[in-house]
């Protein structure tokens, strides 16, 4: 871990630059399991160019074809290239990072990848392939393969007031915290062969305009109920957005693809879709709120729903960033639930569980903040566990370089064998050190409880980097 949270100070380094470049990162890769089994991988990254020589990022793998839909994995990676402005590169990469799922043999949820790679550089894309290694060290799985990587860059420029500009990118974005269920089609059956019972959810959805109504998001969801705790969903797609006459009513439809299973449901490989329609209220001020329906369905197991739900959501601005700004912060995470027998489905099972991940504050103000956050099983015998966390925040003002937080959460949490009944709450309280004016390291303690089982103190470990972001656009005349 102390290597992993050097590679994070690195990006948090380079993030103080007046200007940073990086990409997006989309590839695919087939990893063998034991007994001839082929579980077809997807990566999602993001990564930030600390040299023109050495990079990193944070990384999430998927289970996208196969049986063990639900598999994710989450970490961060460092690699090394040739000159960037060449047409031809090379790269070598390593990845650090936990998680599991499906029932995969994944052990305690440590994995590692080493990757070698060539691509190719055009001006608005970048398409590689190379041969990875993927070892989960108390695990089975052990694979070589070829990938197949797109990859999309971006640069962030900023000025003396510490703002990020993303220029020409996005207008508006929407934060929504969100509630709802999944009311499953009759005669859709679980891996075990019972019958699927509906599923209720919780999660956190970011919408990001690219035009005035035409917009991108990403959505996180976790099983909270229906006996399908560890189930998760991860969800990206376009949308469109359109003002009800000269209301302050907005109606929304969105199409996406995504990935998700685990806790019994029966998704195949894991990829899916998903369709819905919303509408949405100003209640006051940037406050919105509203309803949805949709239709959710694996593509290659049995598992398809009708969706509802409801949310709260945080209407913000890139605009003029002398008068309109937004502030965020990234923190990397690590949680050590301190457990006991009575925590997990085998009751004579009596561990710690270390989780490690990441939170995403979006703040309200200068001291009050929302956040979401997603924590992995890294170690011990509870690889493919998983939470995520929706709170609210509270950071003090800073006196000789400290400052306290309190954080007060709910969400969802489930796999790995720990019993949890899919909805978990947590109290957290940390002392910051600023280590300058942006990184901020943390320690502390919580608890958290679970609607079933998990009942546990915390320690908690975490580096930050707060920031802010604005766009050379003009914003006023927007809604």
């Amino acid at each position: 871990m102390k290597k992993i949270y050097l590679l994070i100070v690195a990006i948090f380094l380079t993030l103080n630059a007046k200007e940073v470049s990086g990409e997006f990162v989309k590839s695919y890769e087939e990893w063998s399991l034991p007994f001839n089994e082929t579980m077809g991988v997807s990566k999602m990254g993001l990564t930030f160019n600390f040299t023109p020589y050495w990079f990193g990022g944070i990384n999430l793998f998927a289970s996208s074809k196969g049986k063990r839909g639900g598999f994710f994995t989450f970490g961060y990676e460092s690699g090394l290239q040739t000159n960037p402005k060449n047409l031809l590169q090379l790269r070598s990469s390593i990845f650090v990072g936990a998680g599991g799922g499906g029932a995969a043999p994944q052990g305690g949820g440590l994995m590692i990848r080493g990757a070698l790679e060539a691509r190719a550089n055009f001006k608005h894309f970048s398409l590689g392939g190379g041969i990875s290694r993927v070892v989960f060290p108390n695990g089975d799985i052990k694979s070589t393969q070829a990938f197949g990587s797109l990859y999309i860059p971006f640069t962030l420029q900023k000025d003396s007031n510490q703002t990020f500009y993303l220029k020409e990118f996005i207008l508006k974005n929407y934060i929504y915290l969100k509630g709802g269920k999944y009311f499953v089609k009759e005669g859709v059956l679980d891996t075990s062969g019972k019958a699927q019972k509906d599923l209720t959810l919780i999660g956190i959805d970011v919408q990001g305009f690219i035009t005035d109504t035409i917009f991108t998001n990403f959505a996180l969801y976790g099983a909270n109920g229906g006996n399908a705790d560890g189930y998760m969903e991860v969800f990206g797609g376009f949308g469109i957005k359109k003002a009800l006459f000269n209301l302050p009513l907005y109606l929304s439809a969105v199409a996406e693809l995504g990935y998700g299973g685990g806790g019994r449901v029966d998704t195949g490989g894991g990829a899916m879709y998903r369709v819905r329609g919303g509408i949405e209220a100003n209640l006051y001020s940037n406050l919105v709120a509203g309803i949805e329906g949709g239709y959710v369905k694996s593509f290659k197991g049995s598992f398809s729903a009708k969706y509802l739900g409801a949310f709260l959501g945080f209407k913000s601005y890139f605009g003029d960033y002398k008068n309109l700004y937004d502030s965020y912060a990234i923190r990397a995470l690590t949680k050590v639930h301190l457990s006991s027998i009575g925590d997990f489905k085998d009751n004579k099972k009596d561990e710690k569980i270390y989780l490690e991940g990441l939170a995403i504050d979006k703040y309200l103000n200068k001291n009050f903040y929302l956040t979401g956050q997603s924590l992995w099983a890294f170690k011990g015998k509870s690889g493919g566990y998983t939470e995520g966390l929706l709170g609210v925040g509270y950071k003090s003002e800073t006196y000789n370089n400290l400052s306290f937080r309190a954080e007060a959460l709910i969400g969802a949490g489930g796999g790995g064998g720990v019993k949890t009944g899919g909805l978990i709450g947590s109290f957290v309280t940390t002392i910051n050190y600023n280590i300058n004016k942006n990184i901020t390291l943390s320690i502390g303690g919580g608890y958290t409880k679970a609607k079933e089982g998990l009942s546990s103190a915390d320690i908690i470990l975490g580096l930050g980097y707060k920031f802010n972001v604005s766009s050379s656009k003009n914003v006023k005349n927007m809604f």
